[in-house]
């Protein structure tokens, strides 16, 4: 047994490696490498970026890159490269904060990979979006120093390499979190049953750009009065769907930084490597792509209240790299129409075949059939698709005010008296005094616009039809009228 030991270790690779811990029992055949043992009391590990001269020690100011906290004895295995703890643990780095509990991890040594990685009761996992990511292989186990109460070297330090591998490593991972999964970024979050997340590391990192930026502009706090976002209508097949549990309140993440993605989940997490020979279709353009699923029979919830986005989905899939969103739709069973329902303060609300949005230029695809309701009363329905373009301010940030929306295949539009029938119907808007968007101008391709003429007088034309009609609106923000 070892009283307060400290090691220094030095795996392949550009990484130093430091355990501390009150007390170690180590198993030693022949008084040489430690086959098994056992760290207990305030166990830690410190990961430094390597110093000039390989196999020793970095400087005494050198700020440590990466730290793993445990609360309960920590087991080592030789053998089988293999450790574990089964109480709370803490890893902090630049780029992820990651708290668990019950850690498994073995690695592959041939491979040169992590080869499982299982937490057996769920936690809390903070990545920020910005920077390299990386990934540090942990070390070889302890060796007993002379004075038999510490550890000071590795068996073989490492040489410089001579010459750099002639093509990088790559190594492909899925990670899956279970039960009550919470994914927040800024002001928006999702509620989900199970988060499927896919990594491509290069030499056993994420490259800088496999992480698309994105600029949103700050939504509208407080929505005027009267004008709140229209909530699933009650007794529909989504709104009586089961929706994932919250957990208790005070574990739920609160609003976040735009540069920082939040998850949580109350089940366990197992990260396993992918063949890569045989890569998934999720990283056919990306190198990160993740995946958010419901329960059997329920629905993944976002919602976004400075933005008042509200939603309920049968799935939702991001391509990371790319920046591209899909909404897939809820499937409840054979009967009823696949669909997905979405509310948003400025557009109104709908019910969508699915949703694909590249959220680095503003376009969002909707399949159809659909039908979408404005805030403003106005009711649009489409048999093909439709395609909505987002506005950006001055900064060149994404906002969610409408810039343009175009919409084909038999289309219906009505709103207080009013009817347009088309094949294809094209609007543009513009900011309103408020910042809301305004219809400025519509053209219709292969239709006809039909009014109820009320008080004006009865010899108005009640309809119009032409193979081309360009409208131009004025008006109250919100009640636009004809000119």
């Amino acid at each position: 047994m070892l009283t307060n030991p400290r090691a220094w270790l030095y795996p392949k690779g550009e990484r130093v490696v430091r355990v501390l811990a009150e007390t170690a029992r180590l198993v030693m055949p022949g008084n040489e490498v430690p086959e098994s043992g056992t760290l207990e009391g305030s166990v830690r590990v410190l990961v430094y970026e390597a110093p000039p001269t390989p196999g020793t020690p970095p400087p005494d100011d050198a700020e440590p890159i990466l730290t793993a906290a445990f609360d309960q004895p920590v087991r080592f295995e030789r053998r089988y490269l293999r450790l574990s703890s089964p109480g709370a643990f803490t890893i902090d780095s630049e780029q992820l904060a990651f708290e668990g509990e019950d850690l498994t991890v073995m690695l592959n040594e041939v491979q040169r990979r992590l080869e499982l990685l299982d937490v057996q009761r769920g936690g809390r996992m903070r990545i920020r979006l910005v920077g390299d990511t990386g990934s540090d292989e942990p070390a070889a186990p302890l060796q007993e120093s002379p004075d038999g109460t510490a550890t000071v070297s590795d068996v073989t330090p490492p040489t410089a390499p001579t010459d750099p591998p002639a093509e990088p490593k790559i190594d492909l991972y899925k990670t899956v979190l279970n039960d009550t999964v919470i994914a927040s970024l800024g002001t928006t979050r999702v509620d989900a049953a199970r988060l499927d997340l896919f990594t491509r590391l290069t030499d056993n990192r994420l490259p800088t750009e496999s992480i698309a930026r994105i600029a949103f502009a700050p939504g509208r706090q407080e929505q005027p009065a009267g004008e709140a976002t229209a909530p699933a209508e009650p007794g529909s097949p989504i709104s009586d769907a089961a929706t994932p549990t919250s957990p208790n309140p005070a574990d739920e993440p609160s609003a976040t930084d735009a540069d920082e993605l939040v998850l949580t989940w109350t089940g366990p997490l197992a990260i396993r490597p992918i063949d890569a020979d045989q890569p998934p279709s999720e990283l056919a353009e990306d190198d990160a792509a993740l995946a958010m699923h419901a329960a059997p029979g329920g629905t993944v919830r976002i919602a976004d209240d400075a933005r008042g986005l509200d939603g309920e989905v049968g799935a939702i899939r991001f391509a990371a790299s790319r920046a591209v969103l899909e909404l897939d739709p809820i499937r409840l069973d054979d009967d009823t129409p696949a669909a997905l329902r979405l509310a948003l303060d400025d557009a109104g609300h709908g019910d969508f075949r699915g949703v694909r949005a590249d959220l680095r230029s503003g376009r969002i695809d909707l399949a159809g059939p659909a039908t979408a309701r404005s805030r403003s009363g106005a009711v649009i329905d489409w048999t093909d698709e439709a395609t909505l373009t987002l506005d950006v301010d001055e900064e060149n940030r994404l906002t969610d005010r409408l810039a343009r929306a175009s919409f084909s295949g038999n289309v219906e539009a009505s709103q207080e008296g009013g009817r347009i029938n088309a094949s294809k119907l094209e609007t543009m808007f513009e900011p309103d005094a408020e910042g809301r968007a305004a219809i400025r101008a519509a053209v219709i391709t292969a239709g006809s616009i039909a009014a109820d003429p009320g008080d004006r007088g009865p010899d108005l034309p009640r309809s119009l039809a032409a193979d081309t009609i360009r409208v131009g609106f004025t008006g109250p923000s919100g009640r636009p009228d004809p000119v």
